[in-house]
């Protein structure tokens, strides 16, 4: 059914504006509520003002087209009265209609109440007014009711969810408001510490808290609550809390075991306790002793190898959208072994025998720096374990090569081989000798002028020493004295040149024969020659000796540019090239440094510095291929004088190397570091240069034999060359383009020098000569060149194995025994060889070397030397070792590291440092168990590992010659808290109250659990951060719900709830009465028995005036119509399965009504009336009586006491009748007779109609007289008795002791009374 507003006048016309009005068109309620319709008739939207309006409503109309209007379930007509109306209105909407509007002011409202599901529908107002004009109009408004069973659930949202820490946050809970007679409130659980604001605004409640969030709210529930004016609840709604902030409780943690070592992985976690939004990036920043702080962006956990270097100081930084907050600070201290271990040698090249001679081993860099020292003598280990290996007393069977090793507790380095070179006096008989060699330096540098004097076998008996700068007298110098051993050092000051003043150091040792000499801050007008006069004493000598002798000093405006060049000079690919970066270096005090720069770093890294006989130098040995064709190889020199110059090596198309030397152009300083720019101009054309003659062959040639010489060219530009051949300088006649020259058959007239001419275009260039010479007996000739021939290198067998005994052989051919030559191999440690000798068999020098080859020697080098007579090295040819070896140096790498979170990758990768042949099969164990899903993989991945991963994992390596393991590899899988629990044991039965309670929080996580949190439910505080919660006395306020929360350093876990019940048997027992007003029997009356127990009272035991009356299960008693006579006092007892108590006695009093009051009253009066009368008849009968018995009796006296008993044809006769006893028929009567007392009787006589409760009275005289009229007051005495009938009471009856009656007597007292006149 459509759902419209129709507006019809009653004439047919349309009205364009709407006159009726609701402010809702659909409204939601609910079963058993109610509903309030609102209508409104605007009078003057577009007419005059309405008069006499009627409004008529439907429930589920339907349109009659036919007759304007609508018809259906009518349930309100305004024009009809009451009683029509009720007869009018549908029967499904009778009495739960009501008109809450006021036509008169326009308001034509419609409420429903106890709404009902079928009440759901389309409610429509009809409206008819009259206008001024009397033009009559309907209006009709719709509204559509849902009525639902509950109450919908109230909407509840935050205001700025995505809300930074500190902002203002609105939580906002609302709900539609439709019937005003059932008031509902809406209620914010969860910030209660907040001031909420409660508004009605448009049949919308509202209730409003306004708060400034902390991280503390993150995630929190809130809950709104529609309530009903009693506080039931309806229904409610949960909002989950979003509160952004920054990362909190940011942590560094260095993941590594410690002490951290060179090759190791370094891993720094940046941790964060908790952070919203959670995708978080870092920043990481890190400075040391040497640098300031660098900052840059990388992961939560930085990885990064260890390499060598000063302490490192890291802290990370967590960002997210809304902040950063900082880490603390961690320092990396990376343990390494010593490097650049090297040995500084003052001494000359040439040392005399006798001479004193210190060797240093210097470390540039180790971690820690604990130093242990070996010292080698030619592959000797040396009894010398100190920093300084002193020679008091060098003899000549100590020169050779000398080399320290240094150790600490990471590994070890070798120093460079420096060689120490004794003169033997005995051999070469000189006295005394000086040496010193020309030297350069540059400005602001400093000079060292080594001086030794070589006195061995003599012994120097006193030295004095006097150096100048450029003297003019060349015998015995005289001007520009700088120094004079002779003088004091005051006296010095004045004796040396003023241009030198405090520049000149004495750094020799006389007493050691050192007259070294030191110049600091040099001038470049310090450049000249330096000069030394020694005098000295030496046995076996009778006159003093002196020498002269001199040292020329350069000191340019800047440092020389290094030299650089290669060995091979022509390079090939595959073929190891060493490149020998030097420049000259004689200030010690000046630490500089040479680098290369132009290959791959990991290439870079070979780079071996020495410094020696004032040369510092750096060599580079690498493997090239063809992709190094062309690249630019520089070195680098450094100074701490803010200095660099470079050289660079440059690789040509045809394969030669070219050496390019750069002048500095400019110079500029950053940050305290200065550099030069060097411009390298090369020209397009160049004539050829590095023009060799080389022979087909470095052996010796025989005659007979054939020779052939090639012209090479190292570099030219263009190629298109021309070649001439001379001999003794004569041209040969060749063509022009003849790279080679010829000779098949050698003879003596081919003996003579010979050299080749390359020409092009631009210039020419020549070769140096070779020379063929006939030597020895002229039977052979021998072809000289440019160097002597390389000698061979040979292994037996040719292939090695590890552990197998291999020699080594290196021969020469040698024809010359007036120049004896030596051939040396190198390359092994002293400790592998096992025996070596030398041999000269049909001219070959061979070197036979066996050792036994382990798997460290591998890809090693061996050289084979070949030197003079005197220890020059001649030329020399290398050899790789390849030894087959089973894997070694096998590690397990975990990647990205061996603590990992659950749920994350994890790689595992079987890592072998050398095997020869290639591993060609992996096994890995798991707990020392073999895992063969994994087999033949040299890594594997877990992705997502899990905790079951966690385990000792390890691999082994196979190759053809045998395997190896690598060592055990912990892998600890970690994880948030998981399977958390809260452990009661006393939870299965119940708590009673003051017992012990203990609850446990179990959980399981890795890393263990570190805090632990207990809460109770609908409580945000937390009530103990232990791991147990323990109640000593427990008591009933601590009867909640709790739970626990448990944290690590992954993460965090909530058990489920644990409800405690603490148990208590009934206290504060107390009975109470359900009426406050006098009880007046006939009321009922009601008793309960309050208390507070936990488990309720079962039991429940009434007492009245301390007797049990009931026992119920329940606390009431009930007394109906209750009597005077259950006044008393009640009290009751209860019980559970714990305890029982028992309240205080309450009295209960019960009054009489005023029925009873009246009825009682009006017979007393009747008996006091009955008695009057009795008494009356008593005194006249007795006065009766008296007379007879005074008549009959003579005057005998009678007792004056008795007790009357009603008759009953019975007799009140006991054993304790007395004896005066008396009995007449229908009366008894009891004498009670005195031992001295004068006896005086009563009779009574109760005719049979003597009804109860008359008073009877008797009179007793003492004296029978015949006339008692007569007798004097004194004489006279009256006695009164009277009858009393005593009615039967409502409680315990009472039975005379002195009777034997069965039977119900009814006892009557007389009183009798004496009376004396």
């Amino acid at each position: 059914m459509k759902h419209f507003l129709v507006l019809f006048f009653l004439h047919g016309v349309l009205c364009n504006g709407s006159l009726l009005t609701t402010s809702l068109e659909s409204m939601v309620t609910w079963k058993g509520s109610c509903v309030l319709i609102p209508c409104q008739i605007n009078e003057t939207l577009h007419f005059a003002n309405l008069t006499l309006p009627t409004v008529v409503w439907y429930f589920q109309p339907s349109s009659a087209y036919t007759l304007l209007d609508y018809s259906g379930h009518l349930i309100y007509d305004s024009s009809k009265t009451l009683k029509d109306h009720v007869n009018l209105t549908s029967p499904h909407f009778q009495d739960r209609v009501q008109f809450v509007g006021d036509l008169a002011i326009g308001d034509c409202s419609l409420m429903i109440t106890q709404l009902r599901m079928n009440d759901s529908g389309t409610y429509t107002a009809k409206v008819a007014t009259l206008g001024e004009n009397q033009d009559g109009q309907q209006m009709f408004q719709s509204t559509k009711v849902h009525v639902r069973e509950k109450p919908p659930e109230p909407k509840i949202e935050a205001m700025r969810v995505g809300t930074q820490e500190w902002w203002t946050m609105k939580v906002i809970c609302s709900a539609s408001y439709h019937c005003p007679d059932e008031p509902m409130m809406l209620i914010l659980h969860g910030l209660e510490k907040h001031l909420p604001k409660r508004t009605i605004i448009n049949r919308i409640i509202q209730t409003i808290v306004s708060f400034e969030p902390t991280w503390e709210e993150e995630r929190k529930k809130v809950t709104c609550l529609l309530t009903s004016k009693d506080g039931s609840e309806k229904s409610k709604s949960t909002l989950q809390l979003d509160v952004k902030h920054g990362p909190l409780g940011v942590q560094l943690v260095l993941l590594n075991d410690l002490p951290i070592k060179e090759g190791d992985n370094v891993r720094l976690n940046c941790s964060v306790s908790r952070s919203l939004p959670d995708d978080n990036w870092y920043n990481w920043a890190k400075s040391d002793s040497h640098t300031v702080e660098h900052r840059y962006s990388g992961p939560k956990v930085l990885t990064f190898p260890a390499t060598p270097g000063p302490a490192t100081s890291y802290k990370c930084e967590a960002c997210n959208w809304v902040g950063c907050t900082s880490s603390q600070t961690v320092t990396v201290d990376i343990h390494f072994a010593p490097k650049d271990v090297k040995i500084w040698k003052g001494a000359p090249k040439y040392i005399d025998e006798g001479s004193i001679v210190q060797l240093r081993c210097q470390v540039g860099m180790a971690n820690p720096r604990n130093f242990t020292y070996t010292w080698y003598h030619d592959g000797q280990k040396l009894n010398a374990t100190d920093e300084m290996l002193i020679f008091p007393e060098i003899v000549f069977a100590q020169s050779g090569n000398y080399w320290c090793e240094v150790s600490n507790s990471v590994g070890t380095n070798i120093s460079p081989r420096v060689q120490l070179q004794v003169i033997c006096y005995q051999c070469y008989r000189t006295p005394l000798s000086i040496a010193l060699s020309p030297l350069a330096s540059w400005k602001g540098s400093c000079v060292w002028i080594p001086c030794y004097i070589n006195e061995s076998p003599h012994t120097v008996l006193s030295i004095s020493v006097l150096w100048y700068f450029d003297p003019d007298i060349w015998y015995d110098y005289s001007d520009h004295l700088l120094y004079d051993s002779s003088k004091t050092p005051m006296d010095q000051v004045n004796l040396t040149s003023a241009d030198f003043q405090g520049r000149v150091s004495f750094v020799g040792d006389l007493s050691n024969a050192d007259c070294s000499l030191m110049i600091t801050q040099l001038q470049p007008k310090d450049s000249g020659t330096y000069r030394t006069r020694v005098l000295a004493s030496i046995t076996d000598y009778p006159w003093p000796l002196k020498r002269f002798l001199s040292a020329t000093v350069n000191v340019t405006e800047s440092p020389p540019a290094p030299k650089i060049e290669t060995v091979p000079v022509r390079i090939r690919e595959g073929k190891i090239t060493k490149v020998i970066c030097s420049a000259p270096y004689h200030c010690p005090e000046e630490n500089i440094t040479l680098t290369f720069s132009g290959l791959e770093e990991h290439r870079l890294s070979l780079e071996d510095t020495t410094i020696e006989n004032g040369v510092v130098r750096t060599v580079l040995n690498f493997e090239p291929n063809f992709e190094d064709h062309g690249k630019v190889l520089t070195c680098l020199l450094r100074t701490k004088w803010c200095l660099e110059l470079m050289s660079h090596l440059i690789w040509p198309r045809d394969g030669y190397i070219k050496t390019c030397r750069f002048m500095c152009s400019s110079k500029f300083c950053v940050f305290g570091q200065c550099f030069f720019w060097f411009i390298l101009s090369l020209l397009p054309a160049v004539a050829p240069r590095e023009v060799r003659a080389l022979a087909d062959t470095e052996e010796v040639v025989r005659v007979d034999h054939s020779l052939q010489l090639r012209c090479e060219v190292g570099m030219a530009n263009p190629q298109d060359l021309t070649y001439e051949w001379y001999k003794n300088e004569e041209q040969l006649e060749l063509v022009s383009t003849d790279v080679l020259l010829t000779i098949k058959q050698v003879r003596r007239k081919h003996i003579g020098i010979y050299h080749c001419e390359a020409r092009n275009k631009v210039g020419m260039s020549r070769s140096l000569p070779i020379e063929l010479k006939h030597f020895c007996g002229g039977i052979i000739l021998q072809l000289r060149g440019d160097s002597p021939p390389n000698p061979k290198i040979m292994l037996y067998p040719a292939q090695i194995q590890e552990g197998t005994r291999t020699q080594v052989i290196c021969s020469v051919s040698y024809h010359c025994p007036d120049e004896p030559v030596m051939v040396i191999i190198s390359g092994l440690e002293k400790e592998h060889v096992l025996s070596q000798r030398t041999t000269y068999v049909d001219r070959v020098v061979k070197r036979e070397l066996s050792f036994q080859p382990t798997w460290k020697d591998h890809k090693k080098w061996l050289t084979c030397v070949l030197k003079s007579h005197n220890g020059t090295e001649l030329s020399q040819n290398t050899m790789e070792l390849d030894v087959k070896h089973a894997p070694k140096g096998i590690l397990l790498k975990a990647t990205p590291g061996v603590t990992v979170q659950e749920g994350k990758k994890l790689s595992l990768k079987c890592m072998v440092n050398s095997s020869y042949p290639a591993v060609f099969h992996y096994q890995w164990y798991k707990n020392d168990i073999k895992r063969y899903e994994w087999l033949d993989k040299d890594n594997m991945e877990f992705n997502p590992i899990r905790e079951q991963d966690s385990g000792r994992y390890k691999c082994r390596a196979e190759n053809e010659v045998g395997f190896n393991n690598s060592k055990e590899l912990t892998i600890d899988v970690q994880y948030p808290p998981k399977e958390t629990k809260v452990i009661c044991s006393a939870c299965g039965g119940y708590v009673k109250e003051r017992d012990q309670v203990v609850l446990q929080c179990s959980s399981k996580g890795n890393p263990p659990v570190s805090y632990y949190e207990w809460y109770k439910v609908n409580q945000q505080s937390i009530i103990s951060s232990h791991e147990e919660l323990h109640f000593e006395s427990i008591q009933p306020s601590d009867s909640s719900t709790y739970f626990c929360r448990v944290y690590n350093d992954i993460g965090n876990s909530t058990s489920p709830s644990v409800t405690l019940d603490v148990q208590y048997g009934p206290r504060d027992v107390h009975v109470s009465l359900n009426i406050q007003e006098a009880i007046i029997e006939g009321k009922d009356v009601s008793l309960r028995c309050e208390n507070d127990a936990n488990p309720s009272a079962k039991i429940y035991s009434w007492y009245w005036n301390g007797e049990v009356i009931a026992q119920k299960t329940t606390q009431l008693l009930e007394l109906q119509k209750i009597q005077v006579g259950q006044s008393g006092d009640y009290f009751c007892k209860v019980s559970n399965q714990v305890a029982e108590g028992e309240s205080l006695p309450m009295a209960l009093i019960v009054s009489y009504s005023r029925a009873t009051v009246l009825k009682h009253t009006l017979i007393g009066l009747g008996i006091v009336l009955a008695l009057t009368i009795l008494l009356g008849l008593l005194v006249l009968g007795l006065r009766r009586w008296k007379k007879n018995i005074d008549s009959a009796t003579g005057g005998t006296q009678r007792s004056s006491s008795f007790f009357v008993k009603k008759a009953k044809a019975e007799k009140l006769c006991n054993n304790n009748n007395r004896e005066n006893e008396e009995e007449r028929d229908g009366c008894v009567g009891f004498l009670n007779q005195g031992p001295e007392d004068p006896t005086i009787y009563a009779a009574v006589q109760f005719p049979p109609s003597f009804s109860d409760g008359r008073v009877v009275y008797a009179r007793g005289q003492e004296d029978a007289k015949p006339d008692y009229e007569n007798v004097s007051k004194m004489e006279e005495e009256v006695h009164y008795s009277s009858l009393v009938n005593l009615a039967p009471q409502p409680g315990p009856t009472y039975t005379d002791s002195e009777t034997d009656s069965e039977t119900e007597d009814i006892i009557h007292y007389a009183a009798l009374k004496h009376c004396s006149s």
